[in-house]
């Protein structure tokens, strides 16, 4: 509590010195204080109606919880409607999307826009390539689109 408040008094960018003692010997770290990285509940979500699942970016926590490197890109995928077409592939909350259709996702607004093509050109398929846990697979969407009006 003590610490925290302490930190708050330094602003973003500065640097901040740290005492530290280890094994009875004394030395000091400079850190630069960065801003706080946003929380998954603050983080846009994208709604993808048609194939009825929600992503967004990766969070902070999410490469500390799946050991994802900063080289780690994709959109989290953050819920699967039961009983739609990602559910029905087997699509999972989780899940890191990193392709579409063999183009790659690096951030949330990439996947957004290689789904609204695949259902602007009615796609008979879209392969997802992902990522859950340690294994990466590819799934197949199989969507039936409504008659053109």
């Amino acid at each position: 509590e003590v610490f925290g408040s302490m930190l708050r008094a330094y602003r973003l960018g500065s640097k901040a010195e740290f005492t530290v003692i280890r094994n009875g010997q004394t030395f000091t770290i400079t850190s630069v204080l960065a801003e706080a990285p946003k929380p998954e509940q603050e983080l846009e979500v994208y709604e993808d109606v048609a194939f009825e699942f929600r992503a967004r970016d990766i969070s902070f926590l999410d490469r500390v919880r799946n050991r994802w490197n900063e080289q780690e890109s994709g959109a989290v995928v953050s819920q699967v409607e039961t009983g739609g077409w990602a559910a029905v592939a087997g699509l999972q909350a989780g899940d890191l999307i990193q392709s579409v259709s063999g183009q790659r996702v690096a951030e949330l607004k990439d996947l957004q826009a290689l789904l609204k093509t695949a259902q602007d050109e009615r796609l008979r398929q879209v392969i997802l390539f992902l990522k859950r846990g340690i294994h990466t697979f590819f799934l197949e969407l199989e969507p039936k689109w409504p008659e053109k009006q």
